[in-house]
């Protein structure tokens, strides 16, 4: 969630002979700034007959996945069967959820709070297609990030 700097006196950072408490050191920098943005996934061609696929997308800030949207005309050809941040389910337990659960038609947001995905953590969604034909899988993800 942050980058580094380098901090110290500008002397400090020719001089080696003053690597000293005061000298020039690294260390992290916080976040500043928050905003709430989208990431999309998608998965294309994925086969039919209850085949499994994943859907990634890689960080390149930190990024806390809130809210899922599924868009109906996709959701109700499948499951969703894992959210992932990095290695680690992001389910209370294993099974498959509803896609249309995700939807933008369904009457209650879901709203989660999952780990946040640092700077080149991967966030993936597993999902299952339950058509008898190939389909696309396209999702589009809402959180904070931050800078």
């Amino acid at each position: 969630m942050s980058d580094y700097d380098i901090v110290g006196e500008a002397m400090d950072l020719v001089g080696a002979d003053t690597m000293g408490p005061g000298g020039p050191r690294v260390q992290p920098r916080e976040a500043t700034q928050r905003r709430r943005l989208p990431i999309g996934f998608q998965s294309l061609g994925v086969p039919a007959g209850g085949t499994v696929a994943i859907a990634v997308t890689i960080q390149n800030q930190a990024f806390r996945l809130e809210e899922l949207v599924v868009p109906a005309a996709v959701a109700v050809d499948f499951t969703i069967e894992d959210i992932r941040v990095g290695n680690t389910s992001m389910l209370a337990a294993a099974g498959s959820l509803p896609a249309a659960a995700f939807s933008e038609l369904c009457a209650r947001k879901i709203n989660m709070s999952l780990a946040t995905a640092n700077s080149g953590q991967s966030l993936i969604i597993t999902v299952k297609n339950n058509n008898a034909a190939a389909k696309d899988f396209r999702a589009c993800a809402f959180g904070t990030a931050a800078d």
